[in-house]
């Protein structure tokens, strides 16, 4: 036999318990991943895959195509996401233990790209915005657990740009004024919780000028 021969036939033992099959030393078709205690761990097919780049989840991502699932030890969904030539290309969602949405948006490229939501674990909503090349870029919101807006900004090219804006969780104005380059630059105001005005100034070179 020749003992240069490039391995071909069923994984058993790549993170610990797997099925598949690698033919010459390609990763091709669909193969599943076992946490020690049975459950399965990961699921999805690669294409022309070569065992290599193992991340977090100890489970190679090179070739990876199509939509992966990985899940908790207890079973529930953990994460489900779409790949192209290994790098995460198209949708994508994250869950909680509790099977709640924990995340949920869109990759190009290996890189976060478009509209990105997250949720508090109560299903609340979180953080929702924009985001180009995996940096923010575009709109960005925040919100207590009780839905209530807590902070409003503009994101350009990872850095908050433009009007900003923070409330109190019971929806009054707290904070108001400019960014650039994600520092406090301009007029700026900031208001206790009933309403009244606490001060009024402006954000230059990093200080505060009061008026």
């Amino acid at each position: 036999k020749d003992t240069n021969e490039v391995y071909s036939g069923p994984v058993f033992n790549i993170k610990g318990k797997s099925t598949g099959y690698i033919k010459k030393g390609k990763w091709n078709g669909e193969f599943e991943f076992y946490h020690s205690n049975g459950q399965l761990d990961g699921i999805g097919s690669y294409k022309d895959g070569d065992g290599s780049d193992l991340g977090d989840t100890g489970i190679p991502k090179s070739g990876r195509e199509g939509l992966w699932k990985f899940y908790y030890e207890n079973g529930q969904l953990l994460i489900e996401v779409t790949f192209k030539d290994g790098k995460p290309d198209g949708p994508s969602k994250s869950y909680f233990e509790n099977g709640q949405l924990q995340s949920e948006g869109t990759n190009k490229d290996g890189k976060e790209d478009g509209l990105w939501k997250s949720y508090y674990e109560n299903g609340q909503l979180l953080e929702e915005g924009t985001v180009k090349d995996g940096e923010p870029d575009g709109p960005s919101k925040t919100y207590y657990k009780n839905g209530q807006l807590f902070v409003e900004d503009t994101y350009k090219d990872g850095l908050r740009n433009g009007p900003h804006k923070s409330y109190y969780e019971n929806g009054q104005l707290l904070v108001e004024g400019t960014m650039k380059d994600g520092e406090l630059d301009g007029p700026y105001k900031s208001y206790f919780e009933n309403g009244q005005l606490v001060s009024e100034g402006t954000w230059k070179d990093g200080e505060l000028i009061i008026e």
